[in-house]
């Protein structure tokens, strides 16, 4: 949006394969309220909606729920000391490549701890197993959506029930899988999320998931992690590539589990997107997180 307003003298927003409208972009603005007025135009062009509002702060705050102590990899991080708790958005942010991706990959098991420990709700889980963590309450939105979330060659019904088809509901015996009742779950984050908007024409249980965008294939991946129901949530660069409407709409996910309880750790790069969110944050450089700031 800057650079619109820094070098363009006309803007054409597309929409849907379609022009939804133009406009002027003046060569300098009188008031902020021009610039401010001009910028919601563009954005209500590009989303078909107005501009999402700044979310409150959360005001409750809960016990605990993840505590990390003196925790390290021996290699690219560490070490490190990090609380938080349910009710609250953590962000953390610093220069990518420092250690941050091991640093997630550690929380949910699937590297290993040489130093220290993390606990959730007090119970330790430093040595458990990626299903383990799962099992435990823990929810994460990778950032390579492609390796870690999504399989192109499946189906979005397949997508949608990845990780949660061990046992009950989709389980009912070790032996069989009910095609129905996870294609009825599939449907319920499509239509919950907002999922495939009007890129998808095929039924939900036929359609596969690389007819999706991939804003699209985002708001799947957000929708069936929250469906875990989570005590944490981690989401790494989860908005990365988004447009505006798919950006709130993920946020207003996170900020929804917040205000319900949860604890959200967020990895991003996005100072924006950290200071419209986060309740408080910390910042990450050479492996090491610094303070938390309110």
């Amino acid at each position: 949006m800057p650079k619109i307003m820094r070098l363009c003298d006309r803007v054409t927003v597309l929409r849907d394969g379609a022009v939804a409208g133009e406009t002027e972009v003046p060569k300098s603005f009188e008031t902020a309220k021009q610039r401010h007025d001009l910028e919601a135009l563009l954005v209500r062009l590009m989303i078909g909606r107005n501009r999402p509002e700044v979310p409150t702060r959360s005001t409750h705050v809960h016990p605990t729920a993840l505590s990390v102590r003196k925790l390290s990899n021996g290699e690219r991080f560490g070490p490190i000391d990090l609380d938080v708790r349910g009710g609250e958005i953590v962000a953390i942010v610093g220069v990518e490549g420092n250690g941050q991706s091991e640093f997630t990959e550690l929380l949910i098991g699937l590297r290993k701890a040489t130093a220290g420990g993390v606990a959730l709700d007090s119970h330790d889980i430093t040595d458990m197993t990626t299903k383990e963590h799962f099992r435990c309450g823990i929810a994460h939105i990778p950032e390579d959506r492609h390796r870690l979330a999504v399989t192109d060659g499946m189906s979005l019904i397949d997508n949608a029930s990845i990780g949660l088809i061990d046992g009950a509901p989709f389980a009912p015996t070790p032996f069989w899988l009910s095609r129905r009742k996870r294609a009825r779950f599939a449907a319920s984050i499509v239509k919950r999320h907002n999922v495939c908007g009007s890129s998808v024409k095929a039924p939900v249980t036929k359609a596969p998931v690389t007819s999706l965008s991939g804003d699209n294939q985002q708001k799947l991946v957000v929708g069936r992690e929250l469906a875990r129901s989570p005590r944490l949530m981690i989401p790494a660069q989860s908005t990365r590539g988004l447009d505006i409407g798919s950006t709130a709409a993920v946020h207003e996910a996170l900020i929804g589990l917040r205000d319900n309880g949860g604890a959200v750790l967020l990895l991003s790069l996005d100072l924006t997107e950290v200071f419209i969110i986060a309740d408080r944050i910390g910042s990450w450089m050479s492996g090491v997180e610094q303070e938390a700031l309110a």
